[in-house]
């Protein structure tokens, strides 16, 4: 047997106890009751004071060791991550110049770009658009470092794209996110799906889901970009946002191919409203408006809405054109 052999057999077993193989732990103090341990007798109250001795020197030594161990994994994981920084200075990736990253990122985020949620909200008018969440793409490539989130904000076309379910006016967050969104995206056509939250329980939620209540407050973001609409889709609006809404469609939209809109409760707009609505959009080809003039009406007001002429698609509330 040689030499290396030998030392590895001294150097290391098997652990009795957890049968892993490891450096040969350090002699452990016998005890000095053996005798006792061996024997079916009480210990006199000489012997019991000395055992209580014991077990305090054993308990001692247990939270020792313990607190040595707390402390190794804690340098472990110190450890860890100082190798994963350093296997991250030498990973292929960082050899890929920026355009790479850029496409592969923009990749990514097309696998992100999801339907509409339930198929009742489904038309041939459905885009595929990016849902901003968080840990997903494009939002997990500013979360990586800081050459990767630069290399994300630089890239408009993945902040083009915009799917918000809208939540309370209590709660900023949508707004804030729509903000931040449509600046990100440069000077590139949008498309823009704004939709409402559902009910809080599923059999209420067939009913149709909930007007959003900051709805005037996010169609008032996306009016500043009506040049850039490429597809917009406002689903579940309250009335008392039709107003807006009426100004929003006023608004001139030189590049809008697709315009979706679903009203909230009550469903119908006052047709008094459309006397002053005229779309001014000429490359609109896709309509898709729930319920328009009540019950899938079309009357005088809503053909002088509608660049009617133009379109190729059209859905009336579930009635195909």
């Amino acid at each position: 047997m040689d030499m290396a052999s030998c030392e590895t057999r001294i150097s290391a077993s098997n652990c009795l106890d957890c049968g892993e193989t490891h450096p040969r732990r350090t002699e452990l103090q016998p005890s000095p009751f053996h005798s006792l341990l061996d024997q079916d007798k009480m210990p006199n109250a000489s012997e019991t004071a000395n055992i209580h001795d014991f077990i305090v020197d054993i308990d001692a030594e247990m939270a020792w060791r313990e607190e040595a161990i707390n402390r190794l994994r804690c340098e472990v994981v110190e450890l860890r991550r100082c190798s994963d920084h350093h296997k991250a200075i030498i990973a292929p990736i960082r050899r890929l110049p920026p355009e790479t990253i850029a496409e592969i990122f923009l990749q990514l985020t097309a696998m992100e770009k999801t339907l509409k949620e339930t198929t009742e909200q489904q038309n041939e008018f459905s885009h595929y658009m990016v849902k901003p969440i968080v840990h997903r793409a494009p939002l997990l490539f500013c979360e990586i470092s800081r050459k990767w989130r630069a290399i994300a904000l630089s890239i408009p076309a993945l902040w083009n794209s915009l799917s918000l379910r809208c939540k309370d006016k209590t709660e900023p967050t949508a707004i804030l996110l729509c903000e931040m969104w449509l600046k990100r995206s440069g000077a590139l056509p949008l498309s823009i799906r704004l939709y409402p939250r559902g009910y809080r329980f599923p059999r209420l939620d067939r009913l149709g889901s909930r007007p959003f209540e900051d709805s005037e407050d996010l169609m008032k973001i996306i009016l500043p970009f009506a040049a850039r609409w490429r597809s917009l889709d406002l689903d579940g609006l309250p009335a008392s946002a039709h107003n807006l809404l009426c100004h929003l469609l006023s608004e001139p939209a030189p590049i809008l191919e697709t315009l979706s809109i679903g009203l909230g409760w009550p469903p119908r707009i006052e047709t008094a409203i459309w006397e002053r609505v005229r779309v001014d959009a000429p490359k609109l080809r896709h309509l898709y408006f729930d319920r328009v003039g009540g019950a899938g009406i079309v009357t005088q007001r809503e053909q002088a809405t509608f660049p009617w002429a133009q379109l190729t698609h059209i859905d009336l509330g579930g009635l195909l054109c």
